[in-house]
């Protein structure tokens, strides 16, 4: 993974009782990967950080030079940075190729 990288993020499953599953594709850019605490950053392309659920559990697929990787994970943490809307995705089951 390299920083620039094109990424989506969709919702899989929503964790809050009651609410439904989000089908928007979130186009993003792959800032970086902390291996420390096992997590990526993206900055979203599209939309609002509100259009993101901290409740949800998300699947991100990222075009890469060696083929096309999947992980799943939840969002940690959504904010501003300048003009990028940034969120931090926790990976819960590694990276996988598709």
């Amino acid at each position: 993974m390299r920083k620039g990288e094109i990424a989506e993020l969709k919702m899989q499953k929503m964790l809050r009782a009651g609410e439904d599953t989000d089908t928007t594709v979130h186009k993003s850019i792959f800032l970086r990967y902390d291996d420390k605490q096992e997590c990526i950053y993206l900055a979203l392309q599209e939309g609002k950080l509100t259009d993101i659920s901290l409740d949800g559990l998300y699947q991100c697929e990222m075009q890469t030079e060696t083929g096309k990787q999947s992980c799943i994970g939840r969002i940690k943490e959504r904010y501003d940075v300048g003009t990028d809307a940034v969120v931090k995705l926790q990976i819960e089951n590694g990276f996988y190729k598709i």
